[in-house]
């Protein structure tokens, strides 16, 4: 780490060449055997159902210079089960329920026990929505969620730990296909409402909300092939993110903000071979802002960027 002294936030900091001194690699590994079973069964035009049973031995390990090797294990039994009905053969309702096992990683540089291995945290997702093509080839999804978890962040001490539990309940809808047969678009949002029930009675609050997790995201994406454009294609990404929080106590909050991010694609041919110019361009309208890493951890946000390449199938 390199002190470049007092600067102010948005311009650039002079500082010396770094002088690098590497030293032996931390190594991470996960172990993980699963034995189960699962059946599934379908009724043609009316539906289907499916259950599964599995136990799981999972073993992480990290190993870090100059200091012990750190293992964590976990060996639960986790579980699913699915169904689906088809009253029509333009609508399909759904639910599921699902017990899975998700890796915590390890404690970020941000933590007083940085780089240590936190043991994997058993997880419950239960859903039900309905799928409706509005055409062969547009369809439509919405359903309802409900995520519970452990929550794992920074606790009042600055540790890295499991500090309590987490729910993420709300609903998604997304539309996908083709509009016109020159237009494709995928769009989607997530509404939910994160909440935090926290161990810590210093961190104990009313509507405690999880880090970086933000209650509105809503994202386009659309290609577009003209006619009288020939192999050439464009395409765009509108990204939206609601206010989010940055600290575990809710103490800092991130802005929202909007992103827009445009493309064009040019196909032609290099002998036999397939070829594309990619042309795309993020961050248009060079929106400023942070990034959370982790809880009083921040990144700047990308500024606008160019970039152009060509890819060919040999």
């Amino acid at each position: 780490m390199i002190d470049s002294g007092e600067t102010r936030l948005g311009q650039p900091a002079e500082s010396g060449r770094p002088d690098y001194t590497f030293v032996q690699r931390t190594l991470d590994g996960v172990r993980q055997q699963i034995f189960g079973v699962a059946y599934e069964g379908r009724w043609l035009h009316r539906g289907e159902f499916g259950f599964g049973l599995q136990w799981t031995d999972y073993e992480k390990e990290v190993a870090q210079p100059g200091l012990p090797v750190a293992r964590t294990s976990s060996r639960p039994w986790l579980y699913n089960a699915t169904v689906a009905v088809t009253p029509t053969q333009r609508i399909a309702i759904y639910a599921s329920f699902t017990r899975g096992l998700e890796e915590s990683g390890v404690a970020p540089e941000s933590a007083v026990n940085r780089n240590q291995a936190l043991s994997a945290i058993p997880t419950r997702q239960a859903d039900m929505g309905i799928r409706l093509a509005l055409r062969p080839s547009l369809k439509l999804i919405a359903g309802l969620f409900d995520v519970r978890k452990p929550y794992v962040g920074l606790d009042a001490d600055g540790w890295y730990r499991e500090i309590g539990d987490v729910v993420h309940r709300g609903a998604e809808i997304s539309l996908a296909g083709a509009i016109t047969p020159r237009l494709d678009v995928a769009a989607g949002a997530v509404l939910q409402q994160p909440r935090v029930d926290a161990h810590d009675e210093r961190l104990e609050r009313p509507g405690l909300r999880p880090v970086d997790q933000p209650e509105r995201v809503l994202q386009l994406n659309a290609d577009w092939r003209p006619a009288r454009a020939g192999p050439w294609s464009f395409d765009t990404t509108i990204t939206y993110r609601s206010v989010a929080v940055a600290t575990t106590g809710n103490d800092v909050e991130l802005p929202a903000r909007t992103l827009v991010e445009v493309g064009a694609r040019y196909r032609f041919a290099i002998g036999r071979s397939s070829a594309m110019l990619r042309l795309n361009l993020e961050n248009l309208f060079d929106v400023f802002g942070f990034e959370s890493r982790g809880s009083g951890a921040y990144d700047v946000l990308p500024g606008r960027l160019a970039s152009a390449y060509v890819a060919v199938d040999w």
